[in-house]
């Protein structure tokens, strides 16, 4: 009789589509479409969409559509159910490209430096989110970023919580205020919104109108942290997060340029990520994890 290997399944969004994803016990890794079709079995995260994904060639899929685990519950070892300590940007991270049925500016790209403690974005894209695949409770973050151009003056920024691409917290900060039809007026300044998963944000309102949308809440306005970013400038943030208690710090050396704070206890979990909209040449290095005391 032929051994069926035993496999962990856990489900990512991508690009294209939803992919599940197993880590068997005879070693191999296999990625399935949603209702348990093999997409491929060599690659890792394969976009739906990706060329030759339809034709990959067939693998021995779950006798059914693998049972997924809640967001939180993936453990990757470590104290508080994830691996403390330094993000390495390049290896286990998902690009996520939200396509705008009323703005069309292109996909973000990222390079990296120093073995992947260096992630730079160097497009100038939609709005795009680059995303850790761990999933995270009651952490500490912290790294620095950097924007490293005059040329432009648009919106940098994180995303956490993250349970799919309809479902996180998103803070985004503005360099310069900017009218820009028809996605409405993107103020000066850093705020926090909640996209709880009322539809899809498809959008430019979704992600650049300061005021929100149906889609995106204000849990903090730009009018409590209104300075913007710096013409190459470089700050150390801080995300201090646990359930009903989000805390996050941007600081330009000694200087304290960005203090918010919410109770929003919508999600309690999710990943994190790297958050750009319309904004080139920034770099993130020297991002870790710990847990939140």
């Amino acid at each position: 009789m032929t051994h069926r290997p035993s496999c962990s399944w856990v489900r990512f969004w991508v690009m294209g589509g939803t992919l599940v994803v197993g880590a068997c016990d005879d070693e191999s890794s296999r990625v399935f479409r949603e209702d348990g079709s093999a997409a491929s079995g060599d690659a890792f995260l394969v976009p739906l969409d990706a060329p030759g994904a339809s034709d990959a060639e067939d693998r021995d899929a779950p006798e059914e559509t693998p049972s997924l685990p809640d967001a939180g519950s993936f453990d990757a070892g470590g104290e508080g159910g994830f691996e403390a300590g330094v993000l390495n940007l390049e290896q286990g991270w998902m690009l996520h490209n939200w396509r705008l049925t009323d703005d069309n500016t292109g996909l973000a790209r990222y390079q990296f430096e120093n073995d992947g403690l260096v992630a730079i974005q160097t497009a100038n894209p939609d709005p795009s989110a680059y995303v850790n695949l761990q999933t995270y409770a009651s952490v500490v973050i912290r790294g620095t970023f950097s924007i490293q151009t005059t040329s432009d003056d648009d919106l940098v920024g994180f995303v956490f919580g993250w349970q799919d691409p309809e479902r996180f917290y998103l803070f985004d900060w503005k360099q310069a205020t900017q009218v820009y039809n028809p996605c409405g007026s993107a103020q000066v300044g850093a705020s926090l919104k909640l996209f709880a998963g009322n539809g899809a944000p498809d959008k430019c309102e979704d992600f650049w109108n300061s005021s929100g949308s149906p889609r995106a809440t204000v849990l903090v306005n730009r009018s409590e942290n209104p300075a913007g970013w710096k013409d190459n400038g470089t700050y150390q943030f801080t995300l201090t997060w646990k359930p009903g208690d989000i805390r996050i710090e941007v600081r330009e050396g000694e200087n304290v340029v960005v203090s918010l704070v919410s109770n929003d206890a919508t999600f309690t979990s999710g990943k994190f990520g790297f958050y750009n909209y319309s904004q080139q040449a920034v770099r993130y290095e020297g991002f870790e994890v710990q847990p939140a005391p």
